[in-house]
């Protein structure tokens, strides 16, 4: 498999309607795991290595979903985010912080700086139904 590098454009989006998810991680395991995950669960899958190429990547492809970690080099999952709900291109995208912290305050701070989610790294299943839910509201 691909190691991704910056952005990894894949495969284009469904006829069926975007399905495409950002996932923003920038662990070559984590990301290569993930786009794995949600490709097997019919997803299209874009990966950028931190967050101003996920911001870019955003900004370009307008993704269903965003799945964006806590701490990377660059730009952070928050400040992100952040960028995320102040452009009116990419306001209203859902999305997911995912961290490998459970902290009340790191949740808090996700939570106040956009992220309609908060995700904790390892559970891959509650992770899933989160996205799915989260698709669900915003169709």
């Amino acid at each position: 498999m691909a190691v991704p590098i910056g952005i990894q454009r894949e495969k284009p989006e469904s006829s069926k309607g975007n399905r495409l998810v950002l996932v923003v991680e920038d662990s070559r395991m984590i990301a290569a795991m993930l786009k794995q995950l949600l490709e097997s669960e019919g997803f299209d899958v874009l990966v950028a290595v931190d967050g101003l190429s996920g911001l870019k990547a955003a900004r370009g492809r307008s993704p269903r979903l965003v799945v964006t970690d806590f701490e990377m080099p660059e730009m952070n999952g928050l400040e992100m985010v952040k960028a995320l709900r102040t452009d009116p291109r990419t306001h209203n995208i859902p999305i997911v912080m995912l961290s490998a912290n459970d902290k009340a305050d790191d949740r808090a701070r996700a939570l106040a700086a956009g992220a309609d989610d908060y995700a904790i790294k390892g559970d891959v299943r509650q992770l899933v139904c989160q996205i799915k839910s989260l698709l669900t509201r915003s169709r």
